[in-house]
Parts: C-alpha cells; sequence; structure tokens
C-alpha cells in the first residue's frame, strides 16, 4: 500500500519529513504544508496526525517565541513581555490592547505567503485550523497522542522498518489558559473539535484503515 502523508504544522510532522528524506524508496510520500490534498491520488490513502487544537496552538506559539524570537513582531511581543500563550490570546482578542498588532502580525497571514493549494489562508500554517487540511474519504487518522505506537503499527504493516524520532519540538512553556483563553480557542477551532471527537469515536481499525 502507498500512503500520502500531509503535514499539518505543529502535529509532530518534521519526524515523518526525516523518515521519508532517510528511505527515498519507500511507500509513505511526504506533502508539505501547501499541499492541496484534494488533488493528490484518491487510490491512495492520506495520512494525517490530528492533535488536540489548545495543545498545538500553545505549541505553534512557544515554536514562535523559540525560533523566531530574534526577529519581527515576535521580537518585539517578548521584549514587551507577551511571552505565553495566554497573553498572546488576551492581546490577539482585545483589539484595544496595544500589542495586538503585534500578536495579530504574527498569527495572521498578513502578506499572503501561507497557502492550501491555492487558497490563501487567513492564518499563517501553525495557526490554521487543522480541518482546512482534512480529505476526510480514504485517509487514515492518527492520534499526536498515540503517535508513536500508531505510526508504527501503519510502517509495519506496509514493510518501513524505521525509528521515529521527535524532530523540531519546543520546549516546555508556561502552557496555563484562563478559562476565557480557553473558550476562545475552543471557538476558533470549533470544526477542528468536532472532527477530532469524531474520530475518536471510530473504532482503531476504521480509523487506520490498516
Amino acid at each position: 500500500m502507498k500512503i500520502s502523508f500531509i503535514h499539518i504544522p505543529k502535529n509532530g510532522g518534521s519526524s515523518i519529513a526525516k523518515i521519508v528524506k532517510k528511505n527515498q524508496n519507500n511507500p509513505l510520500k511526504y506533502y508539505f504544508h501547501s499541499v492541496d490534498p484534494f488533488k493528490l491520488d484518491k487510490k491512495r490513502p492520506n495520512l494525517y496526525i490530528l492533535r488536540d487544537p489548545i495543545n498545538r496552538f500553545c505549541s505553534a506559539v512557544n515554536y514562535a517565541l523559540q525560533k523566531w524570537g530574534h526577529q519581527g513582531s515576535v521580537k518585539e511581543c517578548i521584549k514587551n513581555g507577551i511571552n505565553t500563550p495566554e497573553k498572546f490570546i488576551q492581546c490577539y482578542k482585545d483589539k484595544n490592547n496595544p500589542y495586538h498588532h503585534l500578536v495579530k502580525d504574527e498569527i495572521e497571514n498578513q502578506k499572503g505567503i501561507h497557502n492550501i493549494g491555492k487558497k490563501i489562508l487567513f492564518y499563517k500554517w501553525t495557526y490554521t485550523p487543522q480541518i482546512d487540511w482534512i480529505r476526510e474519504k480514504n485517509s487514515i487518522f492518527v492520534l499526536f497522542e498515540n503517535m508513536n505506537e500508531e505510526l508504527q503499527y501503519i510502517f509495519s504493516k506496509i514493510n518501513l522498518n524505521v525509528v521515529i524520532s521527535k524532530e523540531n519540538s519546543t520546549k516546555k512553556n508556561d502552557n496555563n489558559l484562563s478559562q476565557d483563553s480557553i473558550d476562545f480557542l475552543h471557538e476558533l477551532y470549533k470544526e477542528d473539535f468536532i472532527f477530532i471527537n469524531k474520530i475518536k469515536n471510530m473504532s482503531k481499525k476504521d480509523r487506520l484503515l490498516i
């Protein structure tokens, strides 16, 4: 079986990219964030890793702070004490906050360079809802919290003998969120929560296809 892996950012995809790079002749093909999943061969299953939207958002903020804190709006955020996911959310949701424009510049795709196929995204890839990449039919859905176990199971079925390593991860930070911020993310990623809950209620056999 040949499988197309769709890299949704901050969902463990860098680990898969490394595996594919080291094993060129294998049934797994890697696709970057900008791919249009609906344009791929429909006979080949799409493989997705799905992550809790709140954890993913916190990871995206921490990634920005740790990897891009030396430049641009993220540097200014840090300079002004906007250095946790909670503070990012509170600044972003309040247009009257003096630092709203800094967080807005980090989260939104204002330069129009982040896309999925021909669709220009409102948010940058790391903050875009996961549902925007999902082709539900003939797809494999791995849960982030069970990623190693479930990927190893899939790899064993396609005779891909590899060890999954953790890549492009971020250090743990203060991810404590107020109920107000949690409610904001639940609304922002409403469709993600609905879809992921649906997938979690599926049997592993139906979820993983093989």
